[in-house]
Order: C-alpha cells, then sequence, then structure tokens
C-alpha cells in the first residue's frame, strides 16, 4: 500500500450523486396544501413566455443602440482599436507573447467602443426599473 500512498489526493475526482428528494414529516402535506408543484409549473411556464419577450426587447434595444455604430477601421498606431489592427493580427499563424497581448488589448478596445455605445442609451439605463 504504500506505494500507492504516493498518488493520494493529487487529481480531483468527480462523482456524481445520485439521490431522490423525498418529502418527510409534514413537509409532503405542506407541498400539497400550498400546491406548491402545481404553482412551480405555472412559474416554468410563463418564464418561457416572459423569455421570449424580454429577449425581443432585449435585440430591439441592441438593434436600436448600435445602429449607424461602426468602428474605426484604420490604425492610428497608438491606440490598438482599429478592425485594420484587429484583422492583421488574427490573421497571425503563430503570436509571440507581445503581440497575443496587443491582439488582447485590441480585443478589449473593440468590446468596450460596443459597450460604451450600448450603455449610452437612454433605455439601457432604464433596463431593470
Amino acid at each position: 500500500m504504500r506505494k500507492f500512498n504516493e498518488f493520494v489526493g493529487l487529481y480531483p475526482i468527480s462523482k456524481t450523486l445520485r439521490f431522490e428528494l423525498k418529502p418527510i414529516g409534514k413537509t409532503l402535506e405542506h407541498i400539497q396544501r400550498n400546491e406548491l408543484l402545481e404553482h412551480d409549473a405555472v412559474r416554468a411556464d410563463d418564464y418561457v413566455k416572459v423569455k421570449k419577450i424580454i429577449d425581443k426587447y432585449h435585440k430591439c434595444l441592441i438593434d436600436e443602440a448600435l445602429s449607424g455604430f461602426t468602428f474605426e477601421t484604420e490604425a492610428d498606431g497608438r491606440r490598438n482599436n482599429s478592425l485594420s489592427e484587429y484583422y492583421l493580427y488574427y490573421n497571425l499563424r503563430k503570436r509571440n507573447e507581445q503581440e497575443q497581448k496587443t491582439f488582447k488589448t485590441i480585443q478589449n478596445n473593440l468590446r468596450k467602443q460596443i459597450v460604451d455605445k450600448l450603455t449610452q442609451s437612454e433605455k439601457y439605463k432604464r433596463i431593470d426599473k
């Protein structure tokens, strides 16, 4: 056994536990009396319907906020935020560490432009109210 002790705890183990939750005591009576399962089924159905409405709203919000939006296409050499720079670094077969860092910076700057445009919308400011 001593030989195998060196391997104990080296790798994480993931196990799936298969248990069934069964109400005991007055829990089943409480669930039935308050119709919890029926309410959950209705809530699940309502969620599907409301999710479609919310998704449509978000799509319209994004379309409206980004209408007329364009990225800078030409690089000025300083800001790392244009599509031409992104295209240049995207097409590199092997990037060294500095090129990879610059590529990540360009990606973040392009994302920031999109986020800034979206968050300027009046509808965005009211989205969770």
